[in-house]
């Protein structure tokens, strides 16, 4: 009589002795959960080795010799058309905020400058990891100064303006000075570190 369920299976005899049915998984080709790998978008996962592939991290990788080079004339460019700007046309007097407390800092700013200029001229002549972080301590020292100096002489003003621009520019001066204090923090670190790697040595980090 069938309730409805699989039918019964005797048994079988294998050598005169009763051999029990195999149970669900033993049979060969069936699917065992344990021992299927698992895929991942990072790699291949085996329950048996539990071997996670782990995505390999990508490197940042370092501006070609092009670049860099390319970077320095666009610096020296910029820096000459701002040296044009302040001093020949239209001149610094075209801009109504500032007082004529400007000469007192004129010097420094076409200082700043000019050192920029020649900075980035010699790195685009010569592509060293010692030279563009000697380069960045010297530039970043200079900025310095020049931004305690015109903090000392503040030549703004912006007459009525109900905006307090005099607080934004004090801040983002402060703000200048505070980065320019770690700038030379980190082109010191940067210059000691490539001195250990060589004189010799690009400005292209090495590979690990």
């Amino acid at each position: 009589m069938s309730l409805g369920g699989p039918p019964l299976t005797s048994p079988r005899l294998r050598d005169g002795r009763q051999v029990p049915p195999p149970e669900l998984g033993d049979a060969r080709g069936s699917f065992d959960p344990a021992r299927e790998p698992i895929e991942r978008d990072a790699g291949t996962v085996t329950a048996d080795s539990q071997e996670i592939g782990q995505p390999t991290p990508r490197r940042r990788r370092a501006a070609s010799p092009a670049a860099r080079r390319l970077g320095s004339a666009i610096g020296v460019v910029v820096g000459m058309l701002l040296l044009l700007f302040v001093n020949v046309w239209p001149g610094w007097q075209v801009l109504p905020f500032l007082t004529a407390e400007t000469v007192d800092v004129l010097p420094w700013i076409n200082v700043s400058l000019a050192t920029g200029v020649v900075v980035n001229l010699i790195e685009f002549i010569f592509d060293r990891a010692w030279l563009k972080a000697l380069g960045d301590f010297v530039t970043t020292s200079v900025g310095l100064a020049v931004t305690i100096r015109v903090w000392q002489v503040y030549p703004f003003d912006f007459g009525d303006s109900t905006f307090p621009w005099d607080i934004v520019v004090r801040t983002l001066l402060m703000l200048a000075i505070v980065g320019s204090a770690v700038g030379i923090l980190a082109a010191v670190v940067a210059f000691v570190r490539a001195l250990v790697r060589g004189p010799d040595a690009t400005t292209r980090p090495p590979r690990g």
